[in-house]
């Protein structure tokens, strides 16, 4: 997924694919896993020893909420690092580990509002929490 919206990999160097191949990659790394075990895939953006999503996004961040909705839609368990769900930002270590900004001015409340609804969403259909995933690609021309 930092391949895809990011355009980074985990070491951080630049890397630039399309939704295709990034469902690919996917696909692929869940062909050899049972049902259950993807069940059981602990799905993250970021935590205590990667910068921040939002942070490795820089001027693209309207991608964010793509990343959330992938979060809780994907097979798997949904992870929030504090902070991610009111826009916390942060590099490497020890920047990812900012403490969280109590004040409400200081929170991003529209993407709050998004990690509610994705929450509410899962909780809501079980289709989320223990269905499969078909990914369908449509080429615009």
């Amino acid at each position: 997924m930092w391949g895809f919206l990011a355009n980074t990999d985990i070491s951080y160097d630049p890397q630039q694919i399309d939704a295709q191949t990034c469902m690919a990659w996917m696909d692929n790394y869940r062909a050899g896993l049972s049902h259950q075990q993807q069940l059981r895939m602990f799905n993250q953006l970021d935590s205590h020893d990667t910068a921040r999503f939002k942070t490795l996004l820089g001027r693209d961040i309207a991608r964010l909420p793509l990343a959330v909705v992938w979060l809780f839609t994907w097979p798997g368990v949904p992870c929030i690092y504090y902070g991610d769900e009111v826009g916390l930002d942060g590099k490497n270590d020890p920047f990812c580990r900012k403490p969280f900004p109590w004040q409400v001015e200081k929170q991003d409340t529209a993407l709050f509002a998004l990690y509610q609804r994705m929450i509410a969403l899962r909780k809501k259909s079980q289709a989320l929490r223990r269905g499969g995933c078909q990914c369908c690609m449509r080429k615009i021309t």
